[in-house]
């Protein structure tokens, strides 16, 4: 079998050792279409669902992963703005300070959640 590219169509050669070899059609030129179609919205439909797959797999591992939360504020002294960093474990204790720090007149207020990453290959060993 092979690909007639010209006809755009599946060809045979059959022989038998009587009479000479004919040269058949196998699939028409209207059949190779078609088939090419089937592939394509097949490769379509696995990158929509390859996709799919990645955005639930995100899901599933991501909110698992423990989270901080970073409260940041600036406070101001007779030395100038100072920016400090504070991190909490619940979100409502980081919102409860940053704004108990606003009352007393912290500016620029903002509490960020951050992932951790449990990996035992980054840990550090002070003993060494």
């Amino acid at each position: 079998m092979y690909f007639d590219k010209k006809r755009n169509e599946v060809r045979n050669i059959v022989s038998n050792f009587v009479t000479t070899p004919v040269d058949k059609l196998v699939l028409s030129s209207e059949q190779v279409e078609a088939i090419k179609m089937v592939i394509e919205h097949y490769q379509e439909e696995n990158e929509k669902a390859k996709e799919e797959i990645h955005k639930n797999m995100w899901r599933i591992t991501k909110p698992n992963l423990p989270r901080i939360y970073i409260a940041e504020y600036t406070t101001h002294d007779d030395y100038g703005p100072l920016r400090e960093t504070d991190v909490f474990a619940e979100e409502i204790d980081a919102w409860d300070f940053v704004l108990k720090q606003r009352e007393e007149g912290a500016t620029d207020i903002s509490v960020k959640p951050r992932l951790v990453y449990l990996d035992k290959d980054r840990t550090v060993n002070f003993n060494d």
